[in-house]
């Protein structure tokens, strides 16, 4: 809803608003990776908020776009971002199951495909004030 993206290096519009662009983010991160080297194989990756152990979960609502680094990359290039971008990134460090990591992995996916993640972990009590 914003019209501009706040602490990026994107002034006068949002790149987000841009359907591209957020299909690119999301096919930039190597969720399986994530699941095996920083949750130790302890996670399950949905593409919807439930989980097949919760009631209501819809098998078919909840497939998942490959993880495809080019895809994003040509993504990013469609949408006029082929240079990438900066940006800042909150997250919590100690508030959810290798949170922090998690954070960390997910910048590092994303400068594969241009974007310089400014990370900022912080405290539960910061983030969630």
């Amino acid at each position: 809803k914003r019209d501009e993206l706040l602490f990026s290096s994107v002034k006068g519009k949002n790149p987000f608003k841009d359907k591209r662009v957020r299909q690119a983010f999301y096919q930039a991160i190597d969720i399986e990776a994530i699941k095996s080297r920083v949750m130790r194989g302890a996670a399950t990756p949905v593409a919807t908020l439930i989980t097949p152990e919760i009631r209501g979960y819809a098998p078919d609502l909840a497939k998942r776009l490959p993880f495809d680094v080019e895809a994003a990359k040509k993504l990013m290039a469609d949408a006029g971002y082929g240079a990438g971008f900066e940006l800042k990134m909150n997250c919590p460090n100690d508030r959810y199951v290798n949170d922090g990591e998690i954070c960390q992995a997910v910048a590092a996916n994303l400068s594969r495909i241009g974007v310089k993640i400014n990370l900022e972990a912080e405290t539960k009590n910061n983030y969630f004030p």
